[in-house]
C-alpha cells in the first residue's frame, strides 16, 4: 500500500493548471491515502466537484478567520483498502465534530481518537485551543493499525506580524508533541506526514549556514521529535540516509527549482507505542524474501534503520499478532511530480488496513447526502411556477371575480358617463366577464387591439419624427470627412515646395534661404523652376505641409527623449556571469523600503549556473512616488537579505 503527501498550494489551482478534475489527480499518484496541504478552500468553495470522487473517502479541514482560501488540509482515502475507521477535525479536540466522529466504527482495542489529548487541556486555556486550530492545519484518521496525522505546520511569511507567527507556530508544536505523547500513551503507533515549514538536518537545505541547528528555537523543538532524542523516524532519511540536493521545496521568485536549490521540509515521520505490544520473532524461511520486499531497510550504523527493522512482522503470522499488522518498506521523494511549488512525498507500507461498514461521520459523503440543487436548475424551477401562473382560471362563484368587475365598470360608467366607451374596454370589460379566459388571452387580445389614446400617441410620434431631420447613423457621426482633392497643379506645386524645404532652397515659412541666395548654381537655375512653379518667395506653404513637418519635428525628438530614457534605464552587468541584471523592489520596511536595486537574473542555485553575488543599488531616482534615499552605489550580498 502507498502513502502520498503533497503541498499542492491550492487544490482548485492545480486541478484547473495540470489535471483537469480531482479523481485525475488521485488517480495519477497511484496511491491508497492521499494527504494534501495548503488546499485554500473555505465552506463556502467546498463542492461536490471536490468532496466527492468516485472510489475515494475525503475529509477536509478549512480556514475559519477569512472568507478567502488559505491553508487547509484534505485527506482522501481508496474505498474498499484505507477508509479510516474514525475521523477527527483538528489537532486539539475543541472544534465541532460530528456526532461520533472521534470514535471508531469498530472496536479495535486501540482506544479512540477523543481520549487521546495527554496534558493539552491542562497546559492551554480553551480560547488558546480554539485559536491553534482555527486555521485548518490538522487531519487525523483512525486506521486501526495507526494514526495518520496530516497537518500543515504554520510559516512566517510577513515580517509585519513576524513575531505574532512565530509564537503561533511554537503554540502550534508544543500542541502537537502533547497530543502525539497522548496518542502513544494509549498504545497507538503514529504516522504524521505534511509540510513542516522547516528543515531540521543541515544535509537537507541548500544552504545551511552556521549554526544551522542551534540558530532555531522551533527547529530544536522538532529535533525533539527525532532520536536520538524523541521516538519518530524519518522514513526517507532510514531508506536513503546519504542522499544529497534531495529538495521537496523550491523557491518559485527566484526560480530556484530549475537549479534543485531548495530544502526539504515535507516529511513523513513514524513512531512506534510507548509500550508497544510483544513482537513475533521473524520466520527465517521468509526473512529473506521480506528485506528483498523492503528494499535498503536496515543501514549499517543507522540508528534509524536499528529502530524501524523491529516493525516487520511475518505476513504469515499476522492474524496473531497484536502488533498492528503494517510495516513500512520504501520511502522517496517525487522532484519529478510538478504542479505546485512542493514536491510529493511517499511512503509505502505492508497492508491490509481494517476496514469499516461505513465511513466515519466526518466523511464528505455526509455533507452532501442528498442531491445538490443547481442555479440552473432553481431558475428552471422558478420558470415552471410563472407557467403555472398563467394556467386557466377557475371559474368563480357569482359574489366573487365576476360580480366585482361588473359592479366596478357600472360605477364607472356612471362617473364618466358623457365620455364615449372605447371599443378596447368593452373588450375588457367582455374579457372580465369570462373567467374561463386565460390571463394570457387577455392579454393578446388587448395587443392586438390598441386604445385610442395609444394610437393616437403613436401617430403623434410618427408625426414628429417626419418633421425632423432624420436621425444620423453611428458610422456616419465617427467616419472622417472626405478630403477634398487637389488639383493637379496645387499637387505639383505642392512636391516642389516640400523638395525644395528639403534641399534647402526654400525655408518651412516660404521664404528663399541664405545658402539657396549665395549659391550661383541653385540661384540661376534650380530656384527660377522653383518659382515658376507657383510659389512665389515669402509665401507660407500649404498648412499641411507645415502640420507634417511639425509631426516629423516632434516624432524626432520623441525618439531621442526615449532613446536618452533606455540609456538611463540600461540594465548594468552582473559580474559573475557579465549578464543584464533584473530590477528589483525592497520590500522590507525601513529606511530602504521602495528602493530598487539590481541583482543577477538567474535563479537561485549553486555556482557556476547558478545567481551571482551581484548587488547594486539603482541610483537616485524617482521611483513610485518616492525618492531614493542616498546610498551606497553597491552591497554585498550579506546585505542582499537585509532588503529583499
Amino acid at each position: 500500500m502507498r502513502l502520498v503527501t503533497w503541498n499542492i498550494n491550492g487544490l482548485r489551482a492545480i486541478i484547473r493548471r495540470k489535471f483537469g478534475s480531482i479523481k485525475a489527480l488521485l488517480e495519477s499518484l497511484e496511491a491508497d491515502i492521499v494527504c494534501f496541504q495548503e488546499t485554500k478552500l473555505t465552506k463556502t468553495d467546498f463542492d461536490r466537484d471536490i468532496a466527492l470522487v468516485d472510489g475515494w473517502q475525503s475529509f477536509f479541514s478549512f480556514y475559519r478567520n477569512k472568507s478567502r482560501g488559505y491553508s487547509g488540509v484534505a485527506t482522501f482515502c481508496r474505498t474498499g483498502t484505507a477508509v479510516p475507521l474514525a475521523a477527527q477535525e483538528g489537532l486539539t479536540g475543541v472544534l465541532p465534530q460530528p456526532a461520533g466522529a472521534a470514535h471508531p466504527a469498530t472496536d479495535t482495542g486501540q482506544g479512540s481518537l477523543a481520549s487521546c489529548y495527554g496534558d493539552l487541556y491542562e497546559s492551554f486555556t480553551k480560547e488558546e485551543l480554539e485559536v491553534i486550530d482555527a486555521e485548518g492545519r490538522c487531519l487525523l484518521t483512525d486506521h486501526g493499525d495507526f494514526v495518520l496525522g496530516n497537518i500543515y505546520a504554520p510559516a512566517m511569511t510577513s515580517e509585519e506580524n513576524a513575531e505574532e507567527r512565530f509564537q503561533y507556530r511554537m503554540q502550534f508544536y508544543k500542541a502537537l508533541i502533547m497530543r502525539l505523547e497522548g496518542l502513544r500513551a494509549e498504545g497507538r503507533r503514529v504516522v504524521l506526514v505534511g509540510d513542516y515549514n522547516i528543515t531540521y538536518n543541515p544535509i537537507d537545505h541548500c544552504e545551511p549556514g552556521p549554526n544551522f541547528v542551534d540558530g532555531r528555537v522551533d527547529r530544536q523543538m522538532l529535533l525533539g521529535l527525532l532520536p536520538p532524542h524523541g521516538p519518530f523516524l524519518d522514513t526517507f532519511r532510514v531508506f536513503q540516509p546519504d542522499r544529497t540536493e534531495a529538495y521537496t521545496c523550491w523557491s518559485t521568485a527566484s526560480g530556484a527549482r530549475v537549479n534543485n536549490y531548495g530544502s526539504r521540509i515535507d516529511l513523513i515521520l513514524v513512531a512506534e507505542p510507548c509500550q508497544p505490544p510483544q513482537t513475533l520473532p521473524p520466520d527465517p524461511a521468509q526473512q529473506d524474501e521480506s528485506e528483498a520486499a523492503a528494499g535498503p531497510l536496515v543501514q549499517p550504523g543507522n540508528a534509524h534503520a536499528s529502530q524501524m527493522e523491529g516493525s516487520t512482522v511475518n505476513t504469515r503470522d499476522r492474524a496473531q499478532s497484536q502488533r498492528p499488522a503494517c510495516y513500512f518498506t520504501a520511502a522517496d521523494i517525487w522532484p519529478h511530480v510538478h504542479g505546485s511549488d512542493h514536491a510529493p512525498a511517499v511512503v509505502d507500507f505492508m497492508g491490509p488496513l481494517p476496514q469499516p461498514a461505513q465511513p466515519p461521520p466526518l466523511a464528505s459523503c455526509y455533507t452532501f447526502t442528498g442531491k445538490q440543487g443547481s442555479l440552473k436548475n432553481w431558475l428552471a424551477g422558478v420558470h415552471s411556477q410563472n407557467s403555472s401562473a398563467a394556467a386557466p382560471i377557475q371559474s368563480a362563484p357569482s359574489s366573487g371575480f365576476s360580480s366585482f368587475a361588473a359592479e366596478q365598470a357600472d360605477q364607472s360608467g356612471r362617473q364618466i358617463s358623457n365620455s364615449p366607451r372605447s371599443a378596447s374596454q368593452d373588450t375588457a370589460l367582455q374579457n372580465m366577464e369570462r373567467p374561463s379566459q386565460t390571463v394570457k388571452q387577455v392579454l393578446s387580445q388587448h395587443k392586438a387591439e390598441p386604445s385610442s389614446c395609444t394610437a393616437a400617441a403613436s401617430r403623434g410620434r410618427g408625426a414628429k419624427r417626419k418633421a425632423g431631420p432624420v436621425q444620423g447613423s453611428l458610422r456616419a457621426f465617427i467616419a472622417k470627412p472626405p478630403i477634398p482633392e487637389a488639383s493637379p497643379a496645387t499637387s505639383r506645386s505642392s512636391a516642389v515646395a516640400a523638395a525644395a524645404v528639403a534641399q534647402g532652397m526654400l525655408r518651412p515659412d516660404g521664404a528663399v534661404s541664405s545658402v539657396a541666395a549665395c549659391t550661383p548654381g541653385v540661384r540661376d537655375h534650380a530656384l527660377p523652376e522653383v518659382l515658376a512653379s507657383g510659389i512665389p518667395p515669402d509665401h507660407p506653404l500649404p498648412a499641411s505641409q507645415e502640420a507634417s513637418e511639425a509631426s516629423q519635428s516632434s516624432a524626432s525628438a520623441a525618439a531621442h527623449a526615449w532613446k536618452q530614457i533606455q540609456q538611463r534605464m540600461q540594465a548594468p552587468k552582473c559580474k559573475g556571469h557579465n549578464e543584464d541584471c533584473v530590477i528589483r523592489q525592497v520590500k522590507k520596511s525601513g529606511a530602504n523600503q521602495g528602493r530598487l536595486f539590481y541583482v543577477c537574473n538567474r535563479p537561485d542555485g549553486k555556482p557556476p549556473q547558478g545567481r551571482c553575488d551581484h548587488f547594486e543599488w539603482s541610483g537616485k531616482r524617482e521611483v513610485r512616488g518616492q525618492v531614493n534615499l542616498p546610498g551606497p552605489s553597491k552591497k554585498r550580498k550579506e546585505h542582499r537579505t537585509e532588503h529583499v
